[in-house]
């Protein structure tokens, strides 16, 4: 008899402790999914109105550079030319963080880095997929990116007669426009450009191919 009493005690206790999980469930509930709601909701700020790029230098970190700003040229084994640059946006929508998985869906943000001459634009007109890395508050970078350019827009027919250290020095003078651009998955385009000068110096000597 006590047997059954006990059992019958037990059950009607871990009842009342259903009971009571429960009802604290049902009074929370609605709460803890408010919370979840809210917390899925606050990723990084994406606002075309706000977004903006940036275009300078930097090995490890993002530099900004002033308009004027002299850029080393460096050259290849076979003659190409290219300058180092780097960039920064804010509230674009950066993408995945792998690129196997931007290049699957087309959600990585396309990056255009060009340099134009007074005479027109010495680079290829190419967009190109990036992962961002993200530097939080919903600002990302683009570190020491390599942008190989031309000295003419056009190759001259006499180009074979051309002295080219003359030709890099007349570039030395010259407004050199230095731009980025970003346009992200959801449309949103936003660059930036500096008005720079090119220092063929640490590249004299080297031939031209």
């Amino acid at each position: 008899m006590w047997s059954r009493f006990w059992t019958g005690r037990r059950r009607t206790d871990s009842l009342a402790q259903n009971l009571l999980v429960s009802q604290a469930i049902r009074h929370f509930l609605p709460s803890l999914l408010l919370l979840l709601a809210f917390l899925s909701g606050c990723g990084p700020l994406v606002d075309p109105d706000q977004a903006w790029a940036e275009v300078g230098v930097g090995l490890d970190e993002f530099q900004a550079v002033e308009e004027g700003a002299v850029f080393s040229v460096e050259k290849g084994a076979q003659g190409g030319m290219h300058i180092w640059v780097s960039a920064r946006t804010f509230a674009i929508d950066p993408g995945p963080m792998e690129m196997w998985q931007g290049l699957v869906d087309g959600s990585l943000p396309l990056v255009r880095f060009q340099i134009a001459s007074p005479d027109g634009v010495l680079t290829e007109d190419i967009e190109r997929p990036y992962v961002l890395e993200r530097l939080g508050g919903s600002h990302y970078v683009l570190l020491q990116n390599l942008v190989q350019f031309d000295h003419f827009p056009e190759l001259p027919e006499n180009w074979q007669d051309l002295n080219w250290g003359e030709v890099e020095e007349a570039m030395e003078a010259m407004d050199i426009t230095l731009s980025v651009r970003f346009t992200d998955a959801q449309g949103t385009v936003v660059e930036d450009s500096r008005s720079i000068r090119l220092d063929f110096s640490a590249s004299q000597g080297d031939e031209v191919g």
